[in-house]
């Protein structure tokens, strides 16, 4: 087995830490990192997640970033620092995979080098899929090293990482749970000595197990702060019933770069976000399973590559579920990372011995200049715009990142005209049609949130129950202020629900216009005194 080599982690790590760090100061995404930053910002304030504020994501994100905050203090860039952490362990964690499953430093390295470069340009800040992923790539690291070496207490801590990713993505802790544990049963059944069911049934329970203790703590937590329901129905329910409904986005098709009329770059970025990372990892996962079933006719050294390959290439696989349900590049991002190492595993074993090693080479070469390039383009555009030693924007929290001018202009007005303490709401220009809001104007503008619904997303803020929620939260807080975002709209027809937007009309009067974001003032608002401590 090739071990690792101390100036070879050396070197991915600080690549690592160069590479991410190129967009580190890059305009700020409203919706998607803006709803961790006002979440995170609300569990400072002493907000439970699912019980005073409204999302369906894990709470770890949350929890973990605010604890950040407590320390660093809350801004934009105490957030994107710890992404860039999260994003180098991620870089390592992948290399470490991929040594494991090549047994080729080269291999790891290059593939550690392009993650780095690739991190680097694709922005998506704040996203909690990055520390799950890392979780779970520790996780079957871990699974890895007890395989090898029996240690009990590699497997103990397999459940830890287990665990940890259920805290930050729910979903992806089913994934990983199903990946280790399949790939420890595959392991256990096909080799020589074979340990039987039973055996191997305990080491799965222990896995488990730990995985359940790192739970644990926070189920009791959300339980003592009556929150425990309110989880059950936005991480479960929602998210299986009703998100599908109002964010199913199919991939494309598998013809869709033969359509005589209109071959757009979009489509076939699309195509290449999808369908090759699919045949990588089902490749992957056929030759590795078939070599560990077929022991006694592979070395040692393929026998652990392949059961790398083949717990990396089942979790890969298993991801792809959430691109399938909601295909977006950001949603297909962890399968095809995990396709890198699935990748490289074929390169150096399979098609190295099914065609010359000739050819092997001239093709991975093709692919690696192709994408290199590509990023090289993405990252040359990215240090144009928003170089990391610049600063571009003067607002406390936003700490140097891009915002958008015109949600930066609007900021400073409701600050100049708000208390610090006083609540105020940010909508959209019609509630009945949503696609995405703007929950990021709370946390720069550092106001509260007067309703439970930061986050404002279809199929829940489109409802009557939850405006009338909205209209009783504004007028029992007196709030004198409103932010409407003229933001996009899906295709769709709307709910039908109206609600919220006559009760705006009504009651508000817009008094400023700063590009898409229009400021109003309550009609009577001099008759509701700013809110105080």
């Amino acid at each position: 087995m090739t071990t690792d080599k101390p100036a070879a982690r050396v070197f991915i790590l600080v690549a690592a830490a160069i590479f991410c760090s190129i967009s580190i100061k890059s305009q700020l995404n409203v919706y998607d990192e803006g709803l961790i930053l006002t979440g995170a910002s609300r569990v400072v304030a002493g907000d439970v997640p699912y019980r005073d504020f409204w999302t369906i994501y894990s709470p770890g994100q949350f929890w973990l970033l605010a604890t950040l905050f407590r320390l660093f203090g809350q801004s934009v860039m105490t957030a994107r620092l710890y992404d860039t952490a999260v994003r180098v362990a991620l870089v390592w964690a992948i290399y470490a995979v991929t040594l494991r499953a090549t047994a080729s430093i080269t291999a790891a390295l290059l593939v550690g080098t392009i993650l780095s470069f690739w991190l680097g340009t694709i922005g998506c800040y704040g996203y909690p899929v990055f520390p799950a992923l890392l979780a779970a790539t520790l996780g079957v690291l871990l699974l890895l090293e007890f395989l090898r070496s029996s240690g009990l207490s590699m497997l103990l801590w397999c459940g830890v990482a287990l665990g940890v990713t259920v805290l930050f993505r729910v979903d992806f802790g089913v994934y990983t749970g199903i990946a280790l544990v399949g790939t420890l049963f595959f392991e256990r059944m096909t080799a020589p000595s074979r340990g039987g069911i039973l055996p191997t049934a305990s080491e799965a329970a222990l896995l488990l197990g730990a995985a359940s203790v790192v739970t644990a703590p926070a189920l009791l937590y959300l339980l003592d702060a009556h929150a425990l329901g309110a989880a059950w129905r936005d991480l479960i329910v929602f998210t299986l019933t009703v998100f599908p409904r109002f964010r199913r986005l199919p991939p494309p098709s598998p013809l869709s770069l033969l359509h005589p009329l209109s071959p757009s770059l979009h489509r076939w970025v699309d195509w290449f976000w999808f369908y090759p990372p699919i045949a990588v990892l089902a490749a992957a996962a056929f030759f590795s399973a078939r070599a560990v079933w077929r022991r006694e006719t592979t070395s040692t050294q393929v026998q652990a590559s392949s059961i790398a390959a083949t717990a990396t290439s089942l979790l890969g696989i298993l991801l792809l579920n959430q691109a399938a349900i909601s295909f977006s590049e950001d949603h297909a991002l962890p399968s095809v990372i995990l396709a890198l190492p699935a990748a490289a595993y074929l390169v150096c074993y399979p098609l190295a011995t099914i065609w010359e090693r000739r050819i092997t080479k001239l093709g991975s070469g093709v692919a690696l200049t192709i994408m290199s390039s590509w990023l090289l383009f993405h990252g040359a555009k990215t240090m144009k715009v928003t170089p990391p030693w610049g600063c571009y924007s003067y607002l406390e929290r936003a700490n140097c990142v891009a915002l958008a001018p015109v949600q930066e202009a609007a900021i400073e007005y409701v600050q100049a005209v708000t208390d610090r303490f006083e609540p105020i709401f940010v909508g959209n220009s019609r509630h009945d049609l949503i696609y995405i809001s703007d929950p990021s104007f709370y946390f720069l503008a550092d106001r509260p949130v007067p309703t439970p619904y930061e986050e404002l997303h279809p199929g829940q803020a489109t409802t009557a129950a939850v405006q009338r929620e909205i209209i009783g939260d504004l007028t029992s807080k007196s709030v004198r202020w409103l932010v409407i975002a003229d933001l996009p709209e899906e295709a769709r027809a709307g709910s039908g629900v109206y609600l919220l937007d006559d009760f705006i009309r009504r009651e508000y009067e817009p008094v400023a216009q700063f590009g898409l974001y229009e400021v109003e003032r309550r009609r009577d608002a001099f008759a509701y005194p700013p809110l105080g401590r």
